[in-house]
């Protein structure tokens, strides 16, 4: 059960990272907050029986998601103006409405599925490429993509389940 929760923060946490901005900018206070209330939601609603069921639980929180998605979006435009600046603010807003979040939740749903499966790595490759091409036109410069995909990998890398 303490994996899959894991699995599943690490989730929240990845959909963070790519709703905040496809300038790949970490999740933020604001995003944070919207996921805690997602999961303690979740924590309610999910049958202790059922937490063991990772395919199960994740659609419980994509479901809570695009039930939350209003305030993800709010959230990831708060967080990402706090990241780039109010100068960055129309951009900001761009890239929120310009992001696929179906795609999102449907790239969690095939990792959680099966996260060892060969394609998650072009999957995710394509998506950030595409998310870069919408941050470029939507005003982000190259250099502020590349210093938040590295923030955003380093933020990975410590949310990341410990084996």
């Amino acid at each position: 059960m303490k994996h899959v929760l894991k699995k599943t923060a690490a989730g929240l946490l990845i959909a963070g990272m790519i709703a905040t901005a496809n300038a790949q900018a970490p999740s933020g206070q604001a995003s944070m907050e919207v996921n805690q209330k997602i999961m303690a939601e979740l924590m309610q609603e999910v049958p202790a029986e059922k937490m063991a069921d990772s395919g199960f639980v994740m659609d419980k929180m994509i479901e809570k998601m695009k039930a939350n998605l209003p305030e993800l979006k709010a959230a990831s435009q708060k967080d990402c103006v706090a990241i780039y600046g109010d100068a960055k603010s129309d951009a900001c807003s761009c890239v929120t409405e310009k992001t696929d979040y179906n795609e999102v939740f449907d790239l969690m749903k095939k990792q959680a599925a099966n996260p060892s499966d060969a394609s998650l790595s072009a999957d995710l490759e394509k998506l950030a490429k595409k998310g870069e091409e919408q941050s470029l036109a939507c005003g982000f410069s190259k250099e502020e993509i590349d210093a938040a995909t590295q923030k955003a990998m380093e933020a990975a890398q410590q949310a990341a389940p410990q084996k």
